[in-house]
């Protein structure tokens, strides 16, 4: 990964709706000193989450939608991803995304994502708690080379979920149905 550091970009890919829990990661970046918090996505709470940033970190929050095709500059010009989503989410391709370009990821405890995020390997996995959040942020900031490695680590682990490699774990399941 090199892309320079700062530790101030965190960004969030989700559906702009209650169930993703975005208001939280607004109140936990808003007390980060210095940090922008970028959101993409469309959703029926983008108007009430933009007034909360207003609110709480005026001028350092950006909701935007982005063409799929445009989201990898959209990652490479973060410095973390966070994804406060519900425990009921089955699976955060947006988090893969961000994972496969080496960023490193605050998720929220949640039985179905863990399978993404091994905590402290390639993230880290809190309870739905902003200062315990805000905690995290600037830890992570504050150490470049553990940023470095945990970038790393999360692009690696990645790996094992290309298409390739998917496809070829499926295929291996088909066929062990067959002896």
């Amino acid at each position: 990964n090199t892309k320079s550091f700062t530790g101030k970009r965190i960004l969030c890919v989700a559906a702009l709706v209650s169930m993703k829990r975005l208001d939280l990661t607004i109140k936990a970046v808003a007390k980060v000193e210095g940090a922008s918090l970028t959101l993409v996505g469309k959703g029926e709470q983008e108007q009430q989450l933009n007034n909360l940033g207003q609110e709480l970190m005026p001028g350092r929050l950006t909701i935007k939608s982005v063409d799929y095709k445009n989201m990898p500059s959209v990652y490479k010009n973060a410095d973390l991803f966070t994804f406060p989503t519900s425990p009921w989410e089955s699976f955060g391709i947006a988090m893969l995304e961000a994972m496969a370009s080496g960023l490193p990821v605050i998720a929220l405890k949640n039985s179905d994502l863990e399978e993404l995020v091994i905590d402290k390997k390639t993230g880290y996995l809190l309870e739905p708690n902003a200062k315990k959040i805000v905690e995290k942020i600037n830890e992570i900031i504050k150490d470049k080379k553990s940023y470095y490695d945990l970038s790393w680590k999360t692009y690696e682990y990645a790996l094992n979920f290309s298409a390739k490699n998917t496809a070829q774990k499926l295929f291996d399941l088909y066929t062990s149905f067959k002896k």
